[in-house]
């Protein structure tokens, strides 16, 4: 019986803890019944323990899935993870009758890590867990639930899981109608869930306990909310997609959309996939860490978890290893020392590098790009050869290609890095491109390593890569490579890692160039553009004048369209993360992050901050 020495309670019910699931949780918020003609269903759960009920309600819709395109959605927070050592002789007992469900969320065990990490159950269920103590998780957190789960610990133990404050977020956090189920009836969570606007009854309790709680949100529906960033627009859910740029961004798309049972179309003007920046010969898959606890921190490491996981599916083209990251001077030395002190991720994915005072990202990943992406776009129609010429926003929106066919799709992406500007014209998010230069060469040694510090080496997959440059550029068109940035390549890998420094052959080297677009505070961008009038004259003036918007709901927005993008040096760790988020835009779900890190992402920041600044006003 495994029990929480900290809270000094039980994870289950000393009686049955599947059968505790499957009588206070599962009954009590009727289900399977209440998903019956549903496309996608929400089961938000506060206190994952382990994992038990998620796993054996993901067994459950396997058994009773109203469709065969329909999906569950389970959102779960704890604030305590156990290891996967624990969790699984803690769910021998049940691993044969759970089964599939069960060794798929055993497989894909969360890191210790605060923030959000996605794992694929199968048949259409997705389970979200949010690390974070109870209410700064609840806070942040961006979904719509049909239904709750309360397990947390005793409230005579576990107090601020039950608090009026969290009563009221599960309140914000539920679809009309939903309903919670929870073992305890103690009369401040009565108070606390009929205070927050439920309707609160007793029902027959399971095991020893006489009774359990059930609650059911009214059916109404909430009032709409100013939406400056452009992130509470009712789904589509797209039929039909159509993606511009086979680049990684482009291709992780694809994948994502074609998973959801979109018909996908992806167009590239260039030959194929040996082609563009996403076609080098290796990339590293790892977070930039920041010492402060910020959005923009929590996205980056959200990003690099969800990718983890997500690239875990392609072990042909991808891998893991160990990432050495070396202090360049003191202030990263203190930088560094500073993350360690606290660090953000558990001792399987860090730790300490003594002798030079840096870091280890421990189980990073390496990947071939041209392998990855041919796996990516297994199955979907790519286009290459193919430039698209204009889009039109609209329902459905619509494409012209320079050949002069014409297309239409409920929704397009623009993913084409560079391209953007040109094909968007003023409607762009900002973009700045850089040229990076990076040299390779083939051998036949069974090396293993990998580097970071400002530039980066790769020495494994019998091929040895080290670069890059990161120069300004206007162009989207990489520059020829050039022998005095090879020099200074081969410099900095001297300085970095002298092992692999040492390894390299001059006369075998090779260059290869690219241009990677990024965006003024380097943070990149996915999601729904702004129609500029109708935006300024809805928010325009109220964010000039620093107040808050009282203007209600509006669709701002160009209808049908969506971009990523801006992805600069990190394209392979941040292309699943935007990818899952335009996947939940499109078609409704729990986003892949908190929504403050959302917000950071969200393509409407950037004119969001011009009104702010006075640099956009509304037209008269």
């Amino acid at each position: 019986m495994p029990r929480a020495q900290d809270m000094d309670d039980v994870y289950y019910s000393t009686s049955s803890g599947l059968d505790e699931t499957r009588e206070v949780f599962f009954a009590g918020c009727g289900l399977p019944e209440r998903w019956a003609d549903r496309r996608q269903f929400t089961v938000a759960e506060l206190g994952f323990g382990t994992g038990l009920n998620m796993a054996a309600l993901a067994g459950l819709w396997t058994m009773h899935r109203p469709a065969p395109a329909a999906r569950l959605h389970l959102v779960s927070v704890e604030g305590r993870l156990m290891s996967r050592e624990d969790a699984q002789r803690a769910l021998s007992p049940w691993r044969d009758e759970l089964g599939e469900p069960l060794e798929l969320l055993l497989a894909q065990w969360p890191h210790r890590a605060r923030g959000v990490q996605r794992m694929d159950l199968g048949s259409g269920v997705t389970l979200t867990l949010l690390q974070d103590d109870v209410k700064p998780a609840l806070d942040g957190a961006d979904f719509q639930a049909d239904a709750w789960f309360l397990d947390g610990f005793s409230p005579a133990k576990n107090d601020a899981m039950w608090s009026p404050e969290v009563m009221a977020q599960i309140a914000r956090l539920s679809a009309p109608g939903a309903v919670v189920g929870t073992y305890t009836v103690a009369g401040f969570v009565r108070r606390g869930l009929a205070d927050a606007g439920f309707d609160v009854a007793k029902k027959p309790g399971f095991g020893r306990k006489r009774e359990r709680l059930e609650a059911i949100w009214p059916e109404t529906a909430r009032p709409a909310r100013p939406d400056p960033l452009l992130i509470d627009i009712k789904p589509e859910r797209p039929a039909r997609v159509a993606i511009i740029g086979a680049g990684i961004m482009g291709a992780v798309l694809a994948c994502r959309f074609h998973q959801m049972g979109s018909d996908v179309v992806v167009f590239d003007g260039a030959d194929g996939l040996e082609q563009g920046t996403s076609a080098n010969p290796l990339a590293l898959i790892m977070p930039r860490l920041d010492a402060g606890d910020t959005p923009a921190a929590r996205a980056m490491l959200d990003a690099y978890l969800n990718a983890l996981t997500f690239y875990d599916a392609f072990p042909d083209a991808v891998s893991r290893i160990d990432i050495n990251q070396p202090a360049s001077d003191e202030k990263s030395a203190q930088r560094f020392a500073k993350i360690l002190k606290d660090p953000p991720l558990d001792e399987t994915l860090l730790s300490n590098m003594d002798v030079t005072h840096g870091m280890i990202h421990r189980n990073g990943m390496i990947a071939d790009p041209i392998a990855l992406r041919r796996a990516l776009l297994a199955g979907i129609d790519v286009r290459w050869n193919t430039r698209v010429s204009a889009i039109r926003a609209g329902r459905p929106a619509a494409y012209a290609l320079e050949n002069g066919d014409m297309g239409e799709a409920e929704l397009i992406i623009c993913a084409g890095g560079m391209g953007l500007p040109t094909l968007l014209q003023g409607a762009s998010p900002p973009l700045a491109g850089r040229s990076g230069q990076l040299e390779w060469m083939e051998h036949e040694d069974g090396t293993h390593e990998a580097w970071a510090g400002g530039r980066y080496a790769i020495d494994a997959r019998k091929k040895r890569l080290f670069g890059a440059s990161f120069l300004p550029t206007d162009t989207a068109h990489p520059p020829h490579p050039d022998a005095g940035l090879r020099l200074e390549n081969i410099e900095g890998l001297k300085a970095l890692a002298p092992a692999v420094a040492a390894r390299i052959d001059d006369a075998r080297l090779s260059s290869r160039t690219g241009v990677r677009a990024t965006t003024p505070d380097r943070l990149p961008f996915v999601g729904r553009l702004p129609d500029e009038a109708a935006y300024l004259s809805l928010y325009g003036e109220d964010l000039e004048k620093g107040r808050s918007s009282s203007a209600p709901y509006c669709d701002a927005h160009l209808p049908g369209l969506m971009v990523a993008g801006g992805l600069g040096a990190r394209g392979f760790t941040w292309a699943p993360l935007l990818a899952d988020i335009a996947i939940a835009l499109a078609n409704g779900g729990p986003m892949p992050t908190g929504r403050a890190s959302h917000e950071t992402l969200s393509p409407a920041r950037f004119i969001m901050r011009d009104c702010k600044r006075g640099v956009r006003r509304p037209r008269v």
